[in-house]
Formats: structure tokens, sequence, C-alpha cells
């Protein structure tokens, strides 16, 4: 009966893990990804353990690209 118990409380407190994981993806990509902050912490937000499908699809590999004014150009393809 408490073997029941405690594994219960075992597989309750790994669903918690991953939904305040899942949270805090879907937190900092609403906050950092989806404004200019982008620019400065989209490494940092790729770099880091909590990257899932939506991130993944963000490309920062378009940084820094030159136009044809001479400007550096800063681009986020959501």
């Amino acid at each position: 009966m408490l073997d029941n118990i405690y594994a219960g409380l075992f597989l309750f407190s790994v669903f918690m893990y991953f939904v305040t994981l899942i949270l805090l993806h879907f937190t900092l990509y609403k906050f950092f990804l989806k404004n200019k902050m982008a620019e400065d912490y989209g490494d940092f937000i790729l770099k880091s353990p909590v990257h899932y499908k939506t991130v993944l699809r963000v490309s920062f590999k378009n940084k820094g690209l030159d136009d044809l004014n001479g400007k550096r150009v800063r681009q986020v393809f959501l």
C-alpha cells in the first residue's frame, strides 16, 4: 500500500517537473523571442537546456547579414 503511494508521488513529481519545464520554455519564448530582446538573448535561449520544437524553428543563422545599403541587418525568422 505504501509503495503505491510512493510510486504515485514519484510519477506526479516527474510529471510536474516536465510541466514546469514546458511553462518555463513558453515564458522564455513569449518574453524573449517575440520581441526585440531576441536579438541579444536568442543564442542564450537556444543553448539553454529548455528548448523544444518551437524554439528550434527560430533561425539565428542569418544574424548580421549585410543589406544593399551597407547596414548590418539582424533578422529573426519565426
